[in-house]
């Protein structure tokens, strides 16, 4: 389990299985290439450094442990032996990149502004319109949670 974890640890791995996982048979290497750079600052040179980085340095490790295949001279990457496995793990983890952190900082940002701007005399809380917001927050943020640990709410 600890290799597992070593292998999905980086960002670019795990996005190459979660779009070969999307795809049906061989995937281009230029295409997990161009997928893994896009919404960077700069398209071109991002991508030729996620170009080469997968080449030289994550390819090879998916396909030590058997998460991919990788024919170099076609450069298509192919679904290995563990990539099922590692596809579940990914749909399980709690960790992925799901962008739930987002809903979690607009509450907390939320309740943060309106402590402040009463702070600031903008807004006349009062001491128990304050708690109020605080505690309001901090039971926003717990239940977020554990609706996603029940799967009530989407990661």
């Amino acid at each position: 389990m600890d290799d597992l974890f070593a292998v999905l640890k980086n960002d670019r791995r795990r996005e190459t299985v979660r779009f070969v996982a999307g795809r049906e048979g061989p995937t281009p290497l230029a295409d997990i290439a161009t997928h893994v750079a896009e919404g960077s600052a700069s398209e071109s040179a991002s991508y030729r450094s996620a170009y080469v980085s997968l080449q030289q340095s994550h390819l090879p490790l998916l396909v030590e442990y058997g998460v991919v295949e990788y024919d170099p001279e076609e450069k298509l990457v192919s679904r290995g032996p563990t990539f099922e496995s590692v596809v579940d793990y990914l749909a399980e983890s709690p960790t992925g990149d799901d962008g739930g952190w987002r809903l979690d900082l607009g509450v907390a940002g939320t309740g943060l502004t309106l402590l402040v701007v009463d702070q600031f005399g903008v807004v006349g809380l009062g001491e128990t319109g304050t708690v109020a917001v605080a505690v309001s927050t901090l039971a926003a943020l717990c239940a977020l949670n554990v609706g996603r640990l029940l799967g009530w709410v989407d990661r």
